[in-house]
């Protein structure tokens, strides 16, 4: 199954969820903007595995660590960015906010490194 096809059902598993928790939980735990945040990570998975995918086929051991690494800091840093403007912008949903954030952050990077876990053991055979 392609990685696009896995990302894009990932990403409708988790906007049901995020909608089942907003119904579900009382309104203190509840955040729509979410569902703004749910994009940046279905963006930056898909570039960031489609770019670590060249680095496979390069005659650079190293390139493949690399850009794995400054992909994954280069995420970390843009996710901590948005946690730090969102606190400035609305203070008294940061709590859940950052829960959500923190549950798509793991989610979505999982799928991605399971995903390219599965392609470099491919490639090995």
């Amino acid at each position: 199954m392609p990685y696009t096809f896995k990302l894009v059902a990932v990403s409708i598993v988790v906007a049901l969820v995020i909608y089942f928790w907003n119904q579900i939980l009382p309104l203190e735990y509840c955040n729509t903007h979410a569902y703004f945040i749910l994009p940046f990570f279905v963006i930056y998975s898909f570039l960031s595995y489609q770019s670590l995918l060249k680095t496979l086929d390069s005659a650079n051991n190293n390139a493949f660590t690399m850009r794995f690494m400054a992909s994954t800091g280069i995420k970390l840093l843009l996710c901590l960015m948005i946690i730090v403007i969102y606190a400035f912008i609305n203070k008294p949903k940061i709590v859940s906010f950052a829960v959500l954030f923190l549950f798509l952050y793991f989610i979505f990077t999982g799928v991605e490194t399971i995903a390219l876990f599965k392609e470099i053991q491919k490639r090995k055979k």
